[in-house]
């Protein structure tokens, strides 16, 4: 006797098991009565666009089955981007299908967990322990701070984006960094002027490419001030003169006399003065500025 499966519902599970098992899928399987196949083997194939995948499940006493769509393909349902889905789930058991259209809404959890870019950088409020080594602070996304990603696959596409622009399978180092788009061909005004000079961290790209790093710096200028030279002046002293009279016996009546008067000597001229400016400042220019951690998509 031909069976007759009847679909009774799919939902999605929480954010935590999207990103870990997939789609929870329940369906029932009747006969051609209507009557339900009780503890009965079938085999379910799940096809979501050029996902697919095959999984042997055994119905309970009321011919309900289970399963957790992504948990046999995991890598082929981990690449599937459910904020651009457009295509059916089909369901088939047995090689009969029993169910297959479109999502009604989008599977939600799923989208929110790889509806941003692989790749993406963003700044995140949590703190990190991990220094330099390898941390996933929250289901998707590593730390940037240089380390080096694990031959686990699912850092695969990262790898991918990255290639060796921070260096060799390696996230880029963010600690203590302002981040600055590459000039990509814009030579106006608000260009980076130094971008030939950037330079590489961790044997990453140097020059005007993404992964390469440029020291603070202050623009060439200039300190303008007036110093005066129109110095010329005299200084005032006095002039002592004195004399002597002899009177009767030379020797014995010498009247010593004397005066002064006001004298200034000669002009100096115009000239000029040498300034020094005095240090100020930090140990860095840096704008008003507030920590965080950046974390990347993988």
């Amino acid at each position: 006797m031909k069976s007759k499966f009847l679909l009774l519902m799919f939902v999605l599970v929480t954010l935590f098991s999207m990103a870990q098992n997939g789609i929870s899928f329940q369906g029932i399987a009747r006969d051609a009565q209507g009557m339900a196949l009780s503890s009965k083997s079938v085999i379910v194939k799940f096809t979501i666009g050029t996902f697919n995948e095959t999984q042997t499940l055994t119905t309970d006493n009321f011919g309900v089955f289970s399963a957790v769509i992504g948990s046999v393909n995991t890598t082929g349902f981990g690449n599937l981007v459910f904020a651009n889905v457009t295509d059916n789930l089909k369901v088939e058991v047995d090689g009969t299908t029993i169910y297959d259209d479109k999502f009604n809404y989008a599977p939600y959890a799923k989208a929110a967990e790889n509806g941003v870019p692989v790749g993406s950088i963003m700044p995140w409020a949590g703190a990190v322990t991990s220094g330099n080594a390898l941390e996933e602070v929250i289901p998707g996304w590593v730390v940037c701070n240089g380390a080096t990603l694990s031959s686990d696959g699912k850092y695969a596409k990262l790898k991918t984006v990255l290639g060796s622009s921070w260096g060799t399978n390696k996230v880029p180092d963010l600690r203590g960094t302002f981040l600055r788009g590459v000039n990509n061909g814009r030579t106006d005004g608000f260009n980076d002027p130094d971008a030939a000079n950037r330079v590489a961290v961790n044997s990453g790209n140097t020059g005007d490419k993404v992964g390469s790093f440029e020291g603070d710096a202050y623009k060439s200028h200039n300190h303008t001030g007036t110093n005066s030279t129109d110095g010329a002046h005299t200084h005032t002293y006095t002039n002592y003169t004195g004399w002597a009279e002899a009177g009767g016996s030379y020797w014995q009546n010498i009247v010593t006399r004397s005066s002064s008067e006001a004298a200034n000597t000669s002009s100096s001229g115009n000239h000029s003065h040498t300034v020094t400016i005095n240090n100020a400042g930090g140990n860095e220019t840096r704008p008003v500025n507030a920590g965080v951690n950046f974390i990347i998509k993988y």
